[in-house]
């Protein structure tokens, strides 16, 4: 499945684009087919700049006629978006859904929209969680209405929505490793395992080509002042004496420190800040491999003392 290029990892507004042209059709020549033709072929001609121009000329002169239709207005949405106007195709959707408050795809494209605008965070939420209701079988849906919760820090309800993703993706590894985190983060750790085992048999059973070259595990994530640490276990073959890392990172997600567990050759476990000399922040030996439960109040005691001044 495509992404949005950022580090949430939303889920981008493409695949559902086609989902309109699935409703049941309009009587012919009507304005709601012509635009349903005019994005059929804007979609397929989606990398042409020009393509699009053309297409959004038609469906301007389309709704100039004073036609209210949110088939219009949802297809000058989706080419508006692909033109990178985001604020019109804003106001088009807005406009598709108070025409038809239950065109899901119309609420997902728009909260997809929204999640880039750090203000409008609550508002991608509704519409992702009314997307989700209004086309329950949608796994995109309620994979963004999940991480709109999660960026939220509302666990429990990020929880629910990717089990329910899970239900109707069983082998999505994306999907599989975000119930590990929030399964962390809600501090039910025999539920974390199980979500564990799972994701790692996906990826010694190739169940998922999108994570073949997987190499960690993000298990959590921890927010700290105006910092974020991003804990991952190492399932890289290549190193097998890294345990886990942890990924200390600025408000612009720039990384400005790390720390590792390493296992040494005698099963002996040590938690420090990857290659630091100045020995302000002591590293911590184990005796055996310490469970993420235990690991966790320690990793945020040591990334505090990394922060300070």
């Amino acid at each position: 499945m495509k992404r949005i290029p950022q580090s949430a990892a939303w889920r981008t507004l493409a695949r559902l684009s086609l989902g309109l042209l699935l409703t049941p059709a309009l009587p012919a020549q009507s304005p709601g087919e012509q635009a349903r033709g005019i994005l059929e072929r804007a979609i397929a001609n989606q990398e042409k700049s020009a393509a699009l121009q053309a297409a959004l000329l038609k469906l301007d002169a389309l709704a100039g006629h004073g036609t209210s239709d949110a088939t219009i207005e949802y297809a000058r949405g989706w080419v508006l978006s692909h033109l990178e106007r985001p604020v019109d195709a804003v106001t088009a959707y807005r406009h598709a859904i108070t025409l038809d408050p239950n065109l899901a795809v119309a609420h997902y494209n728009l909260g997809v929209l929204l999640t880039s605008n750090p203000t409008t965070k609550e508002e991608s939420l509704r519409y992702f969680e009314t997307a989700a209701r209004l086309d329950p079988a949608n796994a995109d849906a309620s994979y963004n209405a999940g991480q709109a919760n999660y960026d939220l820090e509302r666990f429990g309800a990020a929880l629910e929505q990717w089990r329910h993703t899970q239900q109707l993706t069983p082998d999505d590894f994306q999907v599989a490793r975000k119930l590990v985190q929030t399964l962390n983060a809600l501090g039910l750790w025999a539920d974390a395992a199980v979500a564990r085992d799972y994701a790692l048999r996906l990826l010694r059973e190739h169940r998922d080509p999108s994570a073949a070259n997987t190499r960690r595990l993000c298990v959590d994530q921890l927010s700290l002042k105006m910092h974020r640490v991003y804990i991952y276990e190492n399932v890289d073959a290549a190193t097998p004496n890294l345990v886990y890392f942890c990924r200390i990172a600025n408000a612009r997600n720039d990384a400005i420190a790390q720390l590792e567990l390493i296992c040494d050759d005698e099963a002996h476990y040590e938690l420090r800040v990857a290659n630091d000399t100045s020995g302000k922040v002591p590293a911590r030996a184990f005796a055996g491999l310490p469970s993420w439960s235990q690991l966790k109040p320690i990793v945020r005691e040591m990334t505090e003392a990394v922060l300070q001044p």
